[in-house]
């Protein structure tokens, strides 16, 4: 066989192999350069974060009384692998810790949280919170700050989910848009991008809407106080002190939604989630009776009997949502729900005298079930 014939066949044989080679050298360098790319995940220490745990464990146990309602499809989920990325309403520092506790006594992963650099200050008391599962993303200032804080953000959920752990992030970006704007603040994009784009690459991650609603914000007066401009700092145990100023809370979690389960971008998918957690926000007595107070002091109307009147119309106006009452039933008289209320807030009990903040504490918890609200009663 001619030389020359024998040389050119080699060659050709070899070429779709030398091509394989390649291309897997390539796809090896990509993969190493995106995972250099991505931040360190920071592990738990199991000493702080295992006396952490016990503190608040017996917090919501002796010093709260938490109502939880939780999908037995998430305990599935998770027996199948999936990781879980939580999206809530932002209403109160509790939540970055008291969600973690409740899933904890469910028994279910334990998932990492996002908080503002801005709420934890100091280098030690920012180790520690890295220790305890808190990853910090930094506050922006202005619209190159906000695009650097979102790259960074996107970049700490997929780094924390690549590595298999759950994480807490609420897209708000802050609690204060119900003290502010009366209404809930959309869900910046930024988080369902990272999670479109782990599930395109195969990742299993599932989205899971939650919710938490208080019969007190522990920070009320807090958020609306004039004086000041800034949240207060966060103690690293400051939720022990949440808890033990805190009466009934509902943490309701919502079906997990599968990020490519349909041609989502990430807008949608940031408005379905926002939409899949005000479905989960439950209304309370102190909800309705600050509704009766509230429109009352706006008429100048200051008469127990026309209090009593108030909350029962509003307890009718809201009964195609009957279903998310809780603590009271359509029947419930208004006195009574007044009396719940009062016994435990002296600003209830004090709702007739003439002060300026009781009236805006009222309406904060007005607001907080102002999108349920009929148009009627509740103008835009």
């Amino acid at each position: 066989m001619p030389r020359g014939y024998t040389k050119k066949a080699t060659s050709s044989c070899r070429l779709p192999f030398a091509k394989a080679a390649v291309g897997d050298i390539i796809a090896l360098v990509k993969y190493k350069m995106k995972r250099e790319s991505q931040p360190a995940v920071t592990r738990r220490s199991p000493l702080l974060y295992g006396s952490a745990v016990l503190l608040l464990r017996l917090g919501l146990r002796f010093l709260s009384r938490t109502h939880e309602e939780i999908p037995s499809s998430l305990f599935m989920m998770q027996r199948q692998g999936y990781r879980f990325l939580y999206v809530g309403l932002h209403k109160s520092l509790w939540e970055t810790s008291g969600v973690q506790t409740v899933l904890h006594r469910n028994r279910l992963t334990v998932p990492y949280a996002a908080m503002g650099d801005n709420l934890v200050h100091g280098r030690f008391f920012q180790a520690i919170a890295k220790k305890l599962g808190i990853f910090l993303v930094k506050r922006a200032v202005g619209r190159e700050g906000l695009l650097e804080s979102a790259a960074s953000l996107k970049r700490e959920i997929q780094a924390h989910l690549r590595e298999r752990i759950d994480v807490l992030v609420f897209p708000e970006g802050t609690r204060k848009n119900i003290p502010q704007h009366g209404r809930y603040g959309t869900f910046f994009t930024t988080v369902f991008e990272a999670a479109l784009e782990l599930s395109q690459e195969g990742e299993k991650v599932l989205l899971v809407p939650v919710n938490v609603d208080y019969s007190h914000v522990r920070e009320d007066h807090e958020m609306l106080g004039a004086k000041e401009r800034h949240p207060r700092t966060l103690h690293i145990l400051d939720s022990l002190n949440m808890l033990s100023h805190l009466d009934d809370i509902f943490v309701s979690i919502g079906d997990p939604i599968v990020p490519g389960d349909r041609q989502w971008n990430r807008k949608d998918l940031a408005a379905h989630c926002h939409r899949a957690c005000l479905d989960l926000i439950k209304i309370l007595p102190i909800n309705i009776v600050a509704w009766a107070i509230h429109s009352l002091l706006q008429k100048n109307e200051r008469d127990a009997g026309s209090l009593y009147r108030e909350i029962e119309a509003n307890i009718m106006a809201l009964s195609p949502f009957h279903e998310r009452f809780r603590g009271f039933g359509l029947s419930c008289q208004g006195q009574v729900l007044f009396e719940t209320v009062a016994g435990k807030r002296k600003e209830f009990r004090l709702w007739a005298e003439k002060k300026p903040e009781p009236l805006a504490l009222f309406k904060l918890y007005r607001d907080y079930i102002g999108h349920l609200i009929p148009v009627e009663t509740h103008p835009a």
